[in-house]
């Protein structure tokens, strides 16, 4: 496992072997390629409307 990019260290508490791969939150948040994308829309303004009655 160790060539696939997995590290180990020791449990400073326990003294057990510990099996971990090292994750880079900055590349896995800033990639190009999200699975999601997210619209704002936002208008403003008055619409007045008059209306006749035939008389």
């Amino acid at each position: 496992m160790l060539q696939q990019g997995w590290q180990t260290m020791n449990d400073p508490i326990t003294g057990k072997e510990l099996i971990f791969k090292d994750f880079d939150y900055e590349d896995y948040a800033l990639r190009n390629n999200s699975l999601t994308q997210d619209y704002n829309v936002a208008l403003q303004g008055e619409h007045k409307r008059e209306v006749t009655m035939p008389v």
